[in-house]
């Protein structure tokens, strides 16, 4: 059967909210339905449609994100809020659904896309299961022994020995937000493409003495910064739950990411026991510094199975095309510089070479390997993003290469301080 496909318009976002309330059993759940209001009322024309003869059969939401990799950058279809009506369940229409989506991901130029939902549906069109990370505080009284310390006494208002804590103000800050931003996560695999960059704000909020929301000062300029806020989604039986949706420091000042958590937390430990949940990156120097701070937190890996975050390589030589000129730094900075040959990536569905002479990597769609990685799609994005890094793979490690090979992988694919968060 035929059906049209178009993105959204302001006009339909009544139908699509009344379809997400609807495919997502929603009434009786007031916070549910208002999410879906935003959801739909904000970027209408994020949603692609399929309809007959003007009838809504089933949406999707597409975001469009920019995730690093190293100096470069790849393009990431975020798929999510599928819906089909449920008077019309069962008749193949989430498929037809999806089957269109990943043929117009390609005809769009995206390289990767995400989503999370069931595997055994998922699965049948090409998205592979993949892990999340997530960096969570947990604060609670402290027993040692038999003494206790309590929350709000481990974590009194901290004072700098140098500089100052105070609320973000927007108006003020918005400048350097930008600024130390962009120093913290520069280069960073795996996070948002990120901008020193910024437009100045329209009425400004001013600053919330009783936020969340802090900025740490050196000499009168910011180095630091912080957004915490209470979200119930992150609450557990007996506990508060918090998440962080900024952290970032200037690198040559790590104590900031001390002082600044701290803060966040002698404000808040009258909840005890709590949770905070962020997506910091994997980082060993954000962990010495929380550490030095004397700040204890958890860095979590999921895997899930029946439900779980996916991954899927839109387009394999195009994904490589964009990261080619990281690649060739990555080379250039190794002790396999002066390596020659080729290099075939086998993926499930499709194969490209990294046709490589005299440091300069060309993109090939086929060529005589002198060296071959068959990988996964999830594989694949894992030494992409530097989650792990390309040689600890199974089918890598499989491989017995000599010293030589593991040095060459190892350099274009290594494990890095990925950042975590746009990949899943």
């Amino acid at each position: 059967m035929s059906y049209d496909f178009r993105m959204g318009t302001p006009d339909d976002c009544e139908p699509l909210f009344e379809l997400m309330v609807d495919a997502y059993q929603m009434e009786g759940k007031p916070e549910r339905i208002e999410a879906a209001r935003g959801w739909t009322s904000s970027h209408p024309e994020q949603y692609l449609i399929m309809e007959e003869d003007g009838r809504l059969l089933g949406t999707l939401h597409i975001g469009d994100d920019l995730i690093q990799v190293g100096g470069c950058a790849v393009r990431k279809a975020d798929v999510g809020h599928v819906a089909v009506p449920t008077e019309l369940h069962g008749r193949g229409l989430g498929t037809d659904l999806m089957r269109y989506t990943v043929n117009w991901m390609r005809e769009q130029g995206y390289h990767l896309s995400r989503l999370g939902g069931l595997t055994h549906f998922y699965s049948r069109f090409g998205y592979e299961a993949f892990p999340r990370h997530f960096v969570v505080f947990e604060l609670d009284d402290f027993a040692g022994g038999s003494g206790t310390i309590t929350a709000t006494a481990a974590y009194p208002v901290p004072e700098p020995e140098e500089g100052a804590l105070r609320p973000f103000d927007q108006g003020l800050d918005w400048r350097a937000l930008a600024r130390v931003r962009h120093a913290f996560h520069s280069g960073r695999s795996g996070t948002w493409l990120v901008s020193s960059e910024a437009t100045e704000p329209v009425d400004a909020a001013p600053p919330d003495p009783n936020g969340l929301r802090f900025v740490y000062e050196v000499g009168g300029e910011p180095v630091g910064f912080v957004f915490a806020e209470e979200n119930a989604h992150e609450a557990r039986t007996g506990q508060a739950g918090f998440s962080l949706s900024e952290f970032c420091y200037l690198p040559d000042q790590p104590e900031a990411a001390g002082l600044l958590m701290r803060m966040v937390l002698s404000r808040i430990a009258d909840r005890a026991p709590l949770r905070i949940s962020s997506r910091l990156p994997f980082d060993e120097s954000v962990s010495e510094a929380l550490a030095a701070a004397r700040v204890g937190h958890d860095r979590l890996e999921t895997r899930h199975a029946v439900a779980s975050n996916m991954i899927m390589v839109v387009n394999l030589r195009s994904t490589l095309e964009a990261i080619v000129s990281e690649l060739q730094a990555r080379l250039a900075d190794s002790l396999v510089a002066d390596w020659s040959g080729t290099i075939k990536l086998a993926l499930p569905a499709e194969t490209a070479c990294l046709r490589i002479e005299a440091g300069t990597i060309k993109v090939t769609e086929d060529g005589t390997a002198d060296l071959t990685l068959t990988l996964t799609q999830a594989q694949f994005a894992s030494g992409l993003f530097g989650v792990g890094g390309a040689v600890e793979l199974p089918p890598v490690r499989a491989m017995g290469l000599d010293p030589t090979g593991r040095a060459l992988v190892d350099a274009l694919f290594p494990r890095t301080p990925t950042g975590s968060g746009p990949w899943g």
